[in-house]
C-alpha cells in the first residue's frame, strides 16, 4: 500500500508517533475497520520514521502486535504482526507482515530494502503472500532519490502487473532545493494505464534569513494547464521556529481572488502543543477543532487529543485521543486509540499496537565507526564539544527527539563545537558520519 508522501522538512513537523494518529483517524472516519492489513503496513513506516529521524541510539523494536476492537469497547482481537530487521548500523533492510486468520499467524507481505552509504532506502520492494501457490509475488516497487544535503527528493512509486510481468509506474514526486537546502518545489505526477497526469505542484516561500517557512502555495491541474488551488501563509512572533499562526486561502476561479477558509493558532510549550483551528464563515472565524498533544520530559509524545466544537452547546467535546507509552530507555512500549464514535461521547478503545525489543538482527556488515568520538561537557547547558580520533572528513548532526536538526557542521578538524543555545532542556542526539560509518551518541542538556 502506498501511504503518501511526505518531504523530510514536513516530517520534522511531526512526530512520529502523530503519523500514527493521522492513519488511525483516516481509518476512524472512513469506517473501514476491516482493512486492518493497511494498519501494519503503516506501523512498518511508523518503526522507520523511527529508525531513520527521531532515535538515535535508542533501541529500535523489532517485532509488533496490533490489535483492535471489531467493535469500539469490544475486547481487542489480534490483527497483525510485524518484524523489522535491522543491520549493524540500526538501518531497517527488511520488514515481515503476518495477519491473523483462524488463530493462527499467516504470511502476508514482505518488504526488501536497498540501501545506500548513509543507510537510507534506494528502493523498497514489497512482494505479497501467494497463498494458492505458496510464493511471494511482486506487488509494489518504490525508489527513492536523495538531495546531497540527504533530504528525499525523489520518489517513484511502480505496482507489479502480472499478466504482461512488467512495472507499471504509478506515481513520481520530486522535491527541488535551494542551495541553502530548503524545500522549494515539490511535483506530483500520476499513471494510469500508462499516461501521465500532472497532479499539482507545491511552491515553498521562506523569510529573507531562509529560516522561517512564509508560505505554501499549492496549484493543480486543469485539463492541462496549472491552476491556483490554495495556500497557507504562516505568522511567527517568537524565536522558536515554530508558527504562531496559519491561514489557509482557496482560490476563487470566478472572481479571481483568495478567500480564507481555515486559520490555525498554535501555542507550544515544552510540555504541550495546543493547536486551534477555525473556519471562516464569511464573516467571522469560527472555532471547529482543537487538537493537544502533551510531551514528557524528554520531550515525547504522551498523548494526542482532539476535540470538536458543539456550537449549539457552546462546549468542546473529545472526539478522540492516542497514548504513547515508553520503556526507561525512551524507546516507545505501546500505542492506545481511543475514538468517541459518531453517536457518542464516549471514548472506547478501538486500536492498540505493542512493541518488543529483541537483538538487532543483521545481515549486511558494515566498517565500525573507527574513530575514537567522545562529547564533553555531558550534561551541558548551551555548548559540546565533539573530539574525533582522525582528522577524516565527518559530518556531525545534533538533532532533537523528534528528528530536528538543531545544528549541523561538515568538518576535518579535530575539535569541533556545536551549540544548544536557545533549544529546551531534555535529550539530543549527535550523529557522526565518516567514511560511510556512523556513529550516534546521546547529549543531554540541562
Amino acid at each position: 500500500m502506498h501511504i503518501g508522501y511526505i518531504t523530510v522538512d514536513q516530517s520534522r513537523l511531526l512526530g512520529a508517533t502523530k503519523l500514527m494518529w493521522f492513519f488511525f483517524w483516516y481509518l476512524v472516519t472512513k469506517q473501514i475497520f476491516k482493512m486492518k492489513a493497511l494498519l501494519l503496513t503503516f506501523s512498518l513506516v511508523l518503526s522507520t520514521v523511527f529508525s531513520l529521524w527521531a532515535q538515535g541510539n535508542i533501541p529500535q523494536p523489532t517485532h509488533l502486535i496490533v490489535k483492535y476492537a471489531q467493535i469500539p469497547g469490544s475486547p481487542l482481537e489480534n490483527s497483525d504482526e510485524g518484524f523489522i530487521y535491522y543491520d549493524n548500523n540500526g538501518h531497517i533492510y527488511e520488514t515481515k507482515a503476518n495477519r491473523w486468520a483462524a488463530g493462527n499467524w499467516i504470511l502476508d507481505n514482505r518488504e526488501y530494502y536497498t540501501l545506500n552509504a548513509q543507510g537510507l532506502p534506494t528502493q523498497i520492494l514489497r512482494s505479497n503472500w501467494d497463498a494458492t501457490n505458496s510464493i511471494l509475488v511482486p506487488r509494489f516497487r518504490t525508489s527513492i532519490k536523495y538531495h546531497p544535503s540527504g533530504q528525499e527528493n525523489y520518489r517513484k512509486l511502480e505496482s507489479w502487473i502480472a499478466i504482461t510481468e512488467v512495472w507499471e509506474t504509478e506515481s513520481i514526486t520530486i522535491s527541488i532545493f535551494s542551495n541553502t537546502d530548503k524545500v522549494l518545489e515539490l511535483t506530483n505526477e500520476s499513471y494510469t494505464d500508462g499516461v501521465l497526469t500532472f497532479v499539482g505542484k507545491y511552491n515553498y516561500t521562506y523569510d529573507v534569513s531562509d529560516r522561517e517557512l512564509q508560505e505554501i502555495y499549492q496549484e493543480t491541474n486543469n485539463n492541462g494547464n496549472l491552476q491556483n488551488y490554495l495556500k497557507t501563509d504562516y505568522l511567527y512572533t517568537n524565536a522558536d521556529d515554530e508558527f504562531d499562526q496559519s491561514i489557509s486561502s482557496n482560490w476563487d476561479e470566478n472572481f479571481s481572488v483568495w478567500l480564507p477558509n481555515l486559520r490555525s493558532t498554535q501555542t507550544v510549550t515544552n510540555a504541550q502543543r495546543l493547536i486551534l483551528e477555525e473556519n471562516w464563515d464569511g464573516a467571522a472565524w469560527q472555532p471547529n477543532v482543537r487538537t493537544t498533544t502533551n510531551y514528557d520530559n524528554n520531550g515525547q509524545d504522551t498523548l494526542y487529543s482532539v476535540e470538536y466544537w458543539d456550537s449549539p452547546n457552546l462546549t468542546w467535546v473529545q472526539n478522540s485521543k492516542y497514548e504513547s507509552y515508553y520503556n526507561n530507555d525512551l524507546s516507545i512500549s505501546q500505542v492506545k486509540f481511543f475514538f468517541a464514535g459518531f453517536s457518542t461521547q464516549t471514548l472506547l478503545q478501538v486500536f492498540q499496537v505493542d512493541y518488543d525489543y529483541g537483538t538487532y538482527l543483521v545481515s549486511v556488515k558494515t566498517a565500525a565507526l573507527l574513530a575514537k568520538v567522545s562529547v564533553s561537557p555531558n550534561p551541558t547547558t548551551n555548548f559540546v564539544q565533539v573530539q574525533l580520533d582522525g582528522s577524516a572528513a565527518s559530518m556531525l548532526t545534533l538533532f532533537d527527539v523528534h528528528g530536528k536538526v538543531v545544528a549541523q557542521t561538515a568538518t576535518s578538524s579535530n575539535t569541533t563545537t556545536l551549540s544548544l543555545l536557545g533549544q529546551p532542556a531534555g535529550t539530543y542526539f549527535l550523529r557522526v558520519e565518516q567514511g560511510g560509518a556512523v556513529k550516534t551518541l546521546p547529549v543531554v542538556k540541562r
